[in-house]
This record gives C-alpha cells, structure tokens and sequence, in this order.
C-alpha cells in the first residue's frame, strides 16, 4: 500500500502560475499578440531561452515583484504566521 505525504508549500518561495501568466503576458506582446507566423514564433522563443540561458548561468534570474504589492512577500508571511 502507498504511503501518503502531506506536503505544505504555502510559505515556500517559489514560482507560482502568476509567474507562468507573466511571462506568457510579455512573450504575447513581444509576438504581436498572435500575429507570427510559426517561424517567428520559434524564432522569438529561440531568443527567449537564449536570454533564459544567459541570465540563469549569470546567476541574474531572479524573480521580479511588482512594486505596487501593498506588502513584500516576507512581510506578508510573517503576518501570516502570526495569526
């Protein structure tokens, strides 16, 4: 029988779907909103994991929070863990 884990990553600090919208947000725009053909397309995304690469290895990726947060995120957890 299976032996079921219960894992919390509520107060993780990791990437979540907003994460994945944003990126999807600024590569539609950079793409004309859909209106590449499908060489552009691949080209545009080549560039994308080029730069992907470049900023990974760098150690320069870093995920980008938007200034107009009422609270940043390690505040916003520490009230939480108060309550």
């Amino acid at each position: 029988m299976a032996t079921l884990v219960l894992v919390d990553v509520y107060a993780a600090d990791r990437g979540t779907n907003n994460d994945v919208e944003g990126w999807h947000r600024l590569l539609n725009s950079k793409a004309g909103h859909g209106k590449l053909n499908l060489y552009q397309l691949v080209n545009l995304l080549k560039q994308e994991a080029t730069l992907e690469v470049k900023l990974i290895s760098r150690g320069a990726a870093v995920r980008v929070q938007r200034s107009k947060s009422p609270l940043p995120q390690d505040e916003r957890l520490h009230i939480w863990s108060l309550g």
